[in-house]
């Protein structure tokens, strides 16, 4: 009987192991419980993620938490509460020796990722300040991700604050932060108004020392608006045009006005940038006109673009669409105002050509598949031209919105994206300088390496002896220990070195920044690998301090000889000026090993 009892029960604590078992990692527990039915992990308090392994701080205004080695990849979690319209004030400040980068995202209502936030900051900077104003009421979210190994202070303070805009000064802020509107005014800071159409008369009144507001989106430009009002009763109107909000006397907040008392009253203005202009109708004097209102009827009778497009945008290249004298004529396959957004999505190994002006877009998309590495290739067809890549899941990139980024000013380049998620990604081309290009997703192929050969086992080129990069396009020199080299290199570019070294026991390689500004600090990154070219991801040891104008890097082995080819990488920091080159100094020596 004894012994049935024991069968029993190991077999009772077998399925209670494989019960638990179900879930990632037992939920660590005591972090939390198991849920054998569904397989999820139901997380205490103050623990989160998919196995509960995530700490999770609830945070008050104004009281710091901190954390030491946060691991790389790793997680740390926090959340807040506040009611509808509060502001929010994040501080994040990477503490030790600085060595770290700690990533922050901010998410409403749940746990953000790398992919799904409401905001974040990727920089590199060890001081983060992230501000949200008028925030709709929830639980916000703040997820620190340490893209390398960190330890941190996180804070966050909430204020009441103002409404939105203050109202943009055509309405009052209420107790609640709701801005109550002056009539013709809605929004929530009271800056919309009615729409005006080209050639349709607006009939309409307006009251003494009141506004009536139209507002007209400029899509090409230069445009031409001219804008006619005709006084129906006694009174005196005026007109005032603005752009971006709408216009207000006292802070004089207008591009043009017409202040005349005569019954007809006009504006013309040359509108040289894209965006919502506002026209405003004043009621300046009502006289005697029944119920106190001036009538009037008010016409844009003309809102013409210029054709200037042949010279700016080009309508984004030929083969998105034509520039006529009304603006860009679009092709079947292209859309938007300067035709720079692709309709369907690239299939792999289609290649597409544009034209990005300066401070310009180009947008396409991808499909990729989970897991499955895809990389974008550019190449630039005019010269001094400056194409940046911009790569984002499930958005259009921007230049402070994206997930991968290339800025290299060489006339091809290449952004590859490791182990994607299974969803739309967003490719967008920008004009740093007004560039053409061809653009190709999918797998690299032979023809890239231009001095080398393509080897299909690392899916990548094998440069000949003196050249590196992606494309085998980029010359290497060499080292001789001892020996200075002076040397410039572009801003987020890169100039490589090899020094061949027979026995050593150490090799020590130092870089002293020479541009003539002796402020800059931070201008030139160094880098040193001994199995290959160093790229900002994968390398050996590096010196990216942003406040010394020496870097060094010390190679040392206690037990075996240093032998063979060391490779160093002079990169052109994202602190540099991205108009002018950086010059540098470099010297590298090593020991003999007896």
């Amino acid at each position: 009987m004894k012994q049935v009892i024991v069968i029993i029960a190991v077999i009772s604590a077998v399925l209670l192991v494989v019960a638990n078992a179900a879930c990632p990692n037992n939920c660590n527990a005591p972090n939390g419980s198991c849920n054998s039915a569904t397989s999820k992990c139901h997380c205490n308090n103050q623990w989160a993620g998919d196995d509960c392994s995530y700490v999770l701080k609830q945070l008050t205004s104004g009281t710091p938490y901190s954390e030491n080695n946060l691991p790389t990849f790793g997680w740390a979690y926090f959340y807040i509460t506040v009611p509808q319209n509060a502001d929010l004030t994040w501080s994040v400040n990477q503490t030790g020796d600085g060595s770290g980068d700690c990533d922050v995202y901010i998410k409403l209502n749940e746990f953000p990722t790398r992919s799904n936030y409401d905001v974040r900051d990727i920089t590199t900077d060890k001081q983060v300040i992230i501000q949200q104003t008028l925030v709709p009421a929830g639980k916000y979210y703040a997820g620190i991700y340490a893209f390398i190994q960190c330890s941190y202070s996180i804070s966050v303070t909430t204020s009441a604050g103002a409404c939105a805009n203050n109202c943009s000064g055509h309405g009052t802020c209420g107790p609640d932060r709701v801005c109550q509107c002056e009539p013709g005014y809605s929004g929530q800071d009271c800056s919309s108004s009615d729409k005006i159409t080209p050639n349709t008369p607006i009939a309409d009144t307006v009251g003494q020392g009141v506004w009536k507001v139209y507002s007209y989106e400029v899509t090409t430009v230069p445009a031409t608006l001219t804008f006619v009002m005709n006084q129906t009763t006694a009174g005196d109107a005026d007109l005032y045009l603005n752009y971006r909000s709408a216009p207000s006397i006292s802070g004089g907040d207008y591009v043009a006005s017409n202040t005349s008392m005569m019954t007809e009253t006009s504006i013309t203005y040359e509108a040289l940038v894209k965006g919502t202009y506002y026209i405003g109708v004043f009621g300046f004097w009502v006289g005697n006109n029944p119920g106190g209102t001036i009538g009037y009827t008010l016409t844009l009778v003309t809102a013409s673009g210029t054709g200037n497009c042949a010279n700016t945008t080009r309508c984004s290249g030929p083969t998105h669409g034509n520039c006529t004298s009304t603006g860009c004529k679009c092709s079947s396959a292209f859309e938007g105002a300067d035709c720079e957004t692709m309709k369907a999505p690239l299939t792999e190994k289609q290649t597409v050509s544009g034209f990005v002006t300066d401070s310009a877009w180009n947008y396409y998309r991808y499909p990729a598949v989970e897991n499955k590495e895809f990389t974008i290739s550019v190449t630039q067809t005019t010269p001094d031209a400056d194409c940046d890549l911009y790569v984002r899941a499930e958005g259009k990139p921007d230049l402070s919105e994206y997930d991968w980024a290339e800025f290299g000013q060489s006339s091809r380049f290449s952004l590859t994206v490791p182990e994607p998620s299974n969803s739309v990604w967003w490719i967008g081309v920008y004009g740093w300088i007004a560039c053409s290009y061809t653009l190709t997703v999918g797998d690299r192929t032979n023809t890239s390496c231009g001095n080398g050969v393509w080897d299909s086992s690392i899916d990548g080129c094998v440069c000949n002896a003196g050249w590196a990069g992606a494309f085998c396009d980029q010359k290497s020199s060499v080292l001789t220990s001892g020996t200075v080299v002076n040397s410039t290199v572009g801003f987020n570019e890169w100039s490589y070195f090899t020094i061949e070294i027979p026995e050593a026991h150490s090799l020590e390689v130092r870089l002293k920044e020479t541009t003539s500004n002796s402020t800059d600090r931070g201008t030139v990154w160094l880098y040193v690998s001994q199995e290959d070219y160093p790229t900002l991801h994968n390398y050996d040891q590096s010196d990216t301090s942003t406040d010394d104008q020496v870097h060094s890097v010390h190679v040392s082995s206690t037990h075996e000889a240093l032998s063979g080819t060391f490779y160093v990488g002079v990169y052109g920091s994202p602190y540099g000026k991205a108009d002018a080159a950086n010059s540098f100094s470099l010297v590298a020596w090593f020991t003999d090993f007896k």
